[in-house]
């Protein structure tokens, strides 16, 4: 699988508002390959799910989040800000819409 091969690392941060929200998607992302570094709140509620790519060379990896979580990765480290405090190759931030959905 390229996306085990890549090794990626995430954070999950949960700004759904769901409790536990983030852990249980960090189960999904576990089983795939990808080392999930850190699973927290987000600071801010959000209502779409945001993928901040911090390393660009994983690109079966942020096709897979990208597919999963129905967002395009950002590289945008401005208006998420909280993706600066992780040293991983993507930072996931869920919303509520993913959360009321599924």
């Amino acid at each position: 699988d390229p996306v085990t091969k890549e090794g990626a690392t995430v954070a999950i941060l949960n700004a759904s508002g769901v409790s536990g929200y983030a852990q249980t998607k960090s189960k999904t992302i576990k089983q795939k390959g990808i080392s999930v570094k850190a699973v927290a709140n987000a600071a801010t509620p959000r209502t779409a799910n945001v993928i901040v790519a911090l390393n660009n060379s994983k690109p079966s990896t942020k096709a897979y989040l990208e597919t999963y979580f129905k967002a395009a990765a950002t590289t945008d480290k401005v208006n998420n800000p909280e993706a600066q405090n992780y040293d991983v190759d993507f930072v996931i931030i869920l919303g509520s819409n993913g959360a009321t959905s599924n």
